[in-house]
């Protein structure tokens, strides 16, 4: 858990100051976490770490396993506290996507993803586009060169529904 924690912290921060700098708010956070491994190594001891803090599944190839006992991070300035529930450690991937930290998963209603949608079709938010995660549906994606995290929003049927997934 020692190695977990400071890069939970970090994607933790660097997902709210995506939201507020690319949409002017926060999002209500969605439990998923998403771990990028940079190193086979590195790949090697998360996911040895994974299997001792998250519940055993029948699927192995499950994308999101939930923790055993959440890790929450506690409010820091204006950034809200979060309790994470499910972990997703990535392999590690060459392509500029990859070398990023990871990710984490924010939701709002139908109603205010549709806007949100159109506001991103209709403006050139740099760092901000819709992304059809197939099987799944649209979900908005967020980056910024400043951070190593990607944020996404999408409502939360399929922030749920995106655990359930196989890699």
């Amino acid at each position: 858990m020692q190695n977990l924690l400071p890069i939970v912290e970090q994607l933790h921060v660097e997902a709210y100051k995506l939201c507020n700098k690319k949409f002017g708010k926060y999002f209500s956070n969605a439990g998923n976490i998403g771990i990028f491994c940079q190193s086979d190594e590195e790949y090697k001891q998360l996911t040895i770490l994974k299997d001792k803090i998250t519940r055993q599944d029948t699927n192995p190839m499950r994308k999101y396993f939930e923790l055993i006992d959440p890790i929450t991070i506690e409010k820091k300035e204006n950034i809200p506290e979060a309790k994470y529930t499910h972990l997703y450690i990535r392999k590690p991937d060459p392509s500029p996507y990859g070398k990023l930290r990871g990710d984490i998963d924010f939701y709002t209603t139908e109603n205010e993803l549709e806007i949100l949608k159109s506001k991103v079709n209709e403006t050139q938010n740099h760092g901000v586009e819709i992304y059809n995660q197939k099987g799944v549906g649209d979900l908005i994606q967020m980056s910024d060169s400043k951070y190593e995290t990607v944020a996404y929003i999408s409502t939360k049927k399929i922030t749920e529904n995106i655990r359930f997934r196989a890699e």
